[in-house]
């Protein structure tokens, strides 16, 4: 079926037409049309951004300003995770004209499809020379204190004649594109995604987040902002309507905060352990054990030990550090240590049975609290505490949950394997080993992968299965839930429930 309606643009009228899932946008002025690659979580808009605006753009940009692009909120600059030249741009007047450009060109596509856009962080300029090998690799860009974040853009500047590689590849759907002059490409925030490396010529981008009133909210609580005039485009083709509160108190300028785009994909320090190890045990004289489970880490990288530096405060408790290198949901072996599910299930025994425990949680966060549940039945668990894990994995996971997020491919050979082994088809659904030993509690964010995580954790529910749901959209909730305290309050409550039973019997008796 074709459609057909108006945009209004200052100085044009519009015509859209859709075909299935593709649109094209007539622009009578010109007549030249806009073409639109339409896709579930991100959009491709060809020939928004004419030559002329382009130069225009370039030639008020002062090349002297371009500095070393940073990540993380200590704004770090890490040329092994992303090798790119910024500038932030200053001068009222080119806002101005860009602001124009995209709202009155897309501000109501994006409202329908992505979300809201009233606020937005400043424009900056990105260059990936090829000299350098400019690349950025695989990050997302509402972590941590960017969860405020929903829509993400970039607009391509250059020809992509101009350079050698640095295509923008998504990650999750196993996409890539060389961005023609002028387009521009707007995705959620959510995605995992990365640019190639550049090894010739220069690919120049310009950049910014956008966020909608939620996000605001959400800012405003990481951050305690309260004056986000600085985030509102300078528009003079149209108006938007905000429902502002002001308190003057505490007003700041926001432009001193910004830092780059903020992944933490480098966050770590040299270890106790090689790349080669699967698995670190920790005597500590304690009587409770927790066994983590690594999750599958960040793409081309190997997982390090979960939460290793988080649970060093934790001296009177013992530990076992799991990962999987070959990140295949612990179902095929430890890359180092064992050949297969029973083998690892044997290994993991044989370290527990150290000594006797008075209680044995697990801990994994997505694929690892896929493991974290599977080996806490499987080993006979007390608790295990899950975040945002997968629950299914064989054709369920597409067919029912939809969850074309995590590790698609993989978990298409993982099924494949092994079809006559009961025990191994089993363990691809959780929902197997109902009724449960262990007592499970899965968080998840309501929004974390596009509702994906909470529909895993709902599959699995039962009385012996409780769901915990946190607000936003962050499918690494361990990590908001730590940095904002409540991973503590999660982890104490369990590792000393024991202890405090006793100590109010203790009293209880001596209260008689």
């Amino acid at each position: 079926m074709i459609f057909c309606y108006y945009i209004i643009d200052p100085m044009i009228d519009w015509i859209i037409t859709k075909f299935k899932n593709e649109f094209i946008v007539y622009k009578f002025k010109y007549l030249k049309k806009i073409h639109i690659i339409d896709y579930m979580d991100y959009k491709v808009y060809e020939n928004v951004f004419d030559d002329d605006f382009i130069n225009y753009i370039l030639n008020n940009l002062d090349e002297s300003r371009y500095r070393d692009g940073r990540v993380g909120a200590g704004g770090r600059v890490n040329l092994n995770q992303k090798n790119r030249k910024d500038l932030f741009i200053q001068e009222t007047a080119l806002l101005s004209k860009i602001d124009d450009k995209i709202y009155s060109n897309l501000y109501k596509e994006i409202k329908e499809n992505f979300s809201d856009i009233k606020y937005r962080e400043r424009w900056k300029a990105g260059k990936y020379i090829g000299e350098a090998n400019g690349f950025y690799n695989v990050h997302r860009d509402d972590s941590d204190e960017t969860a405020f974040r929903s829509t993400s853009m970039i607009i391509a500047l250059s020809d992509p004649d101009d350079y050698e590689g640095g295509e923008l590849c998504f990650d999750s759907f196993d996409f890539s594109t060389k961005l023609k002059k002028g387009s521009v490409v707007v995705f959620k925030s959510s995605i995992f995604h990365h640019v190639n490396p550049v090894t010739s010529g220069t690919r120049v981008v310009l950049i910014s987040f956008f966020f909608d009133e939620t996000g605001k909210e959400i800012k405003n609580k990481i951050t305690g902002l309260r004056d986000f005039t600085p985030y509102k485009p300078i528009l003079s083709s149209m108006s938007l309507e905000y429902d502002d509160y002001v308190d003057e108190s505490r007003v700041e300028s926001v432009m001193t905060k910004i830092v780059g785009d903020v992944d933490y994909s480098d966050n770590g320090s040299k270890h106790a352990w090689s790349d080669k190890d699967d698995y670190l045990y920790e005597d500590n004289g304690g009587d409770v054990l927790l066994v983590t489970f690594a999750g599958m880490g960040w793409k081309q990288s190997i997982p390090t030990f979960i939460f290793y530096n988080f649970l060093k405060q934790y001296t009177n408790i013992d530990k076992l550090f799991l990962r999987d290198i070959n990140c295949r949901y612990y179902m095929s072996g430890l890359k180092n240590s064992t050949m297969s599910l029973e083998e690892t299930v044997s290994l993991i025994k044989e370290k527990i049975a150290h000594k006797k425990y008075k209680k044995i949680i697990g801990l994994g966060c997505s694929a690892g609290g896929f493991a974290a549940i599977l080996y806490g039945e499987l080993l006979k668990f007390d608790k295990v505490l899950a975040f945002a894990p997968q629950t299914v994995i064989n054709k369920k996971k597409d067919e029912l949950i939809g969850d074309k997020y995590n590790a698609p491919n993989t978990c298409r050979w993982l099924r494949d394997k092994k079809p006559d082994d009961e025990m191994y088809q089993k363990s691809l659904d959780l929902i197997n080993y109902r009724p449960f030993h262990s007592s499970i509690d899965i968080h998840y964010s309501i929004n974390g992968n596009n509702g994906i995580d909470k529909k895993h954790a709902l599959y699995l529910e039962d009385s012996k299965c409780k769901i915990i749901e946190h607000p936003g959209n962050d499918h690494m909730i361990a990590l908001s839930l730590r940095n904002n305290g409540k991973l503590k309050e999660i982890i104490e409550k369990e590792i000393f429930l024991e202890s405090n039973i006793e100590s109010n019997i203790e009293l209880e008796i001596s209260a008689m």
